[in-house]
């Protein structure tokens, strides 16, 4: 909070410039915005590997192109009410053996 002085009677006034700190709140909030989205995008990075993974191998197997593999996915994600990274992880290992 920036304050201002003047003088008054002699004497100098402080008065708070809110301002200062409405502005320092609202970037604080946008901050905190982007680091949520930042830790969301690294998460949808990372899981995107597997989720890959498990889309060519349905399309190996099964002779179907990428949109067809994904739309696999998902519909055991749905059934399963379970994320799609999971389904696809468990996919992938069960492929892999022990």
């Amino acid at each position: 909070m920036q304050v201002s002085r003047r003088r008054q009677n002699g004497y100098f006034h402080i008065e708070p410039t809110w301002r200062s700190a409405e502005a320092t709140l609202h970037n604080a909030h946008r901050y905190m915005r982007a680091r949520e989205q930042v830790a969301h995008l690294g998460r949808a990075l990372d899981s995107r590997g597997v989720i890959e993974q498990a889309k060519g191998i349905l399309m190996a197997v099964h002779r179907i192109n990428a949109v067809e593999a994904f739309a696999r996915l998902v519909e055991q994600s749905q059934l399963q009410n379970r994320k799609l990274h999971d389904v696809a992880t468990r996919f992938v290992a069960d492929l892999a053996g022990p």
